[in-house]
């Protein structure tokens, strides 16, 4: 067992070159290998992890605030409906003081 885990095979693996290799040397190279491609994907986890928060973040400072927009436009509802009362009882009155002269 300990010769043929010693023997030089090639590699037939995708992404590997076929050079000879024993199994001890090609246990180690796919760690490596594996390795190499983690620390890969959390270089561009990472990357976009940072790119997602910077949008995030632009995205609160420009955008519009739906909430604070509605409760402005409903105070102004109400101050124009409040308005428009005040100016109806002015009216009514206007026109009940020209029905006494």
């Amino acid at each position: 067992m300990h010769e043929a885990l010693g023997a030089l095979r090639p590699s037939s693996l995708a992404g590997m070159s076929p050079v000879p290799r024993s199994a001890a040397t090609l246990a180690a190279d796919l760690s490596s290998w594996a390795a190499s491609g983690r620390i890969e994907a959390e270089r561009v986890l990472g990357g976009a992890t940072a790119q997602s928060a910077t949008f995030e973040a632009m995205r609160q400072q420009d955008g519009v605030d739906s909430d604070r927009e509605m409760e402005t436009l409903l105070a102004l509802e109400r101050a124009y409906a409040s308005n428009a009362k005040v100016l109806q009882a002015v009216d009514e009155m206007l026109q009940t003081m020209l029905r006494l002269t």
